[in-house]
């Protein structure tokens, strides 16, 4: 896969992934986040000179360990009286919460880059691709 292709990838995947979010499909966003390690691992296979542009390789379950608990303490201070304390909780969450989260998200900017996490054409966030985000907390 060359540098071209991997970016249409990225583009592709990015695009379905909110589609999926703003129509509620949760099977296919389960789909997208299964996606990102493949897209990403092909992203920075790419980089001959990995060190010196920067970019390394994350271990999954540190990265994992990381969203999860930003995306925990995302939830906790944009959503009154409701302690959120494991992602599964999130399936709780009333209509007017997830609308609210969901106009959130869509306005997260990577401080780095000054850019919208969810606004820009190719930044993703890995996830761990064996939650299964169709399955309702028991």
């Amino acid at each position: 896969m060359n540098d071209k292709e991997i970016k249409l990838s990225v583009e592709s995947l990015y695009k379905n992934f909110l589609k999926s979010i703003e129509s509620g499909n949760h099977e296919n966003t389960s789909t997208c986040l299964s996606l990102i390690p493949i897209v990403e691992s092909n992203f920075l296979r790419i980089y001959q000179n990995r060190k010196k542009e920067g970019a390394f390789y994350t271990r999954d379950s540190i990265a994992n360990f990381i969203i999860t608990k930003g995306l925990i303490l995302f939830f906790d201070n944009y959503l009154d009286n409701c302690k959120i304390n494991h992602l599964d909780d999130i399936y709780g969450l009333n209509k007017d919460e997830k609308e609210m989260v969901t106009s959130k998200l869509k306005n997260l900017t990577y401080p780095c880059l000054s850019k919208k996490l969810f606004g820009t054409r190719y930044d993703i966030i890995p996830f761990d691709q064996s939650r299964d985000f169709n399955k309702k907390a028991q």
